[in-house]
């Protein structure tokens, strides 16, 4: 009974929190779009791609298609939303596949132990650790 009571008292509170904070979720909401799908594009990529050569072989797989899809479908959609505030032009969904792409690109700039290795084997000191 008790907990009858408790929700008694906790329905209005949500029903006042939800009548003060709705625009704010319905301005914000284009935002974490974007911003989750770029959060979960990096996450995906980080875990699937440990080097350039896996790149190839992630692409032929259908899980990590549909998810890479999926997530720039959410970027998208975060995009013509943001957009359609100002004016409606469809070229900003080029941009969708853009964190990806940046992603693919400098990943080879990102791991710095594969090129301290390729430095040591260019110097000729062999695989060995030098002090």
């Amino acid at each position: 009974t008790s907990s009858v009571y408790a929700t008694l008292y906790f329905i209005p509170g949500i029903a006042l929190i939800h009548g003060l904070l709705c625009g704010v979720i319905y301005y914000s909401f284009p935002y974490l779009c974007i911003s989750g799908s770029l959060l979960l594009t990096a996450i995906l990529m980080s875990e699937h791609l440990d080097d350039s050569t896996d790149i190839i072989n992630n692409v032929k797989k259908a899980e990590f298609m549909s998810q890479i899809l999926m997530y720039w479908v959410l970027h998208g959609y975060g995009i013509l939303s943001i957009v359609t505030y100002q004016k409606l032009s469809y070229w900003y969904l080029f941009l969708t596949p853009l964190p990806t792409v940046f992603y693919v690109i400098t990943l080879p700039f990102s791991i710095p132990i594969v090129q301290s290795m390729d430095e040591e084997i260019q110097d000729g000191h062999g695989g060995g650790r030098g002090i």
